[in-house]
């Protein structure tokens, strides 16, 4: 599936990219998830929106990547129901690395995960440093990016 990549800080979105990403978020976190905590937060305004538009320019998978104390973060990664199982995931969270990697190089980049998806970011370079906990209700693990020479990412 042919998409277009975009990468933008807060100040610089389009009221119709900003549009597109906030139904979006709320479409997979809080209608299909059921997450009862509140979608927008302050990350929103420090954070590089990455995001990937298929040819109606309709938003088809989107990450968030920010500094922390402690290094660098991405999150809210999601594909649009319809466009699964295109590899867009994998895409999206690759191009999550990318971005934190050239924005802001020589930190370490840790994710909390859901650990349902544990093997999935294993296999783009992450390893658990931590056990299960529940965020939003639903288990996580935080995972670091530790890419091997033999690793896809």
């Amino acid at each position: 599936m042919e998409t277009n990549l975009i990468v933008k800080p807060f100040a610089e979105l389009t009221n119709s990219a900003l549009l597109a990403l906030l139904f979006a978020r709320n479409q997979v976190f809080i209608v299909e998830q059921g997450i009862q905590e509140n979608e927008i937060d302050s990350h929103d305004l420090v954070a590089y929106h990455v995001m990937r538009f298929d040819e109606k320019d309709q938003i088809v998978a989107y990450a968030r990547v920010y500094q922390q104390p402690q290094g660098v973060t991405f999150g809210r990664v999601l594909t649009m129901k319809g466009f699964r199982k295109h590899g867009l995931g994998r895409q999206i969270v690759k191009d999550a690395i990318t971005t934190a990697l050239q924005k802001f190089p020589q930190q370490p980049l840790t994710i909390s995960a859901q650990a349902y998806l544990k093997k999935f970011y294993q296999s783009l370079g992450f390893v658990p440093v931590s056990s299960e906990y529940l965020e939003v209700g639903i288990k996580h693990l935080k995972m670091q990016y530790a890419p091997t020479d033999s690793g896809e990412a």
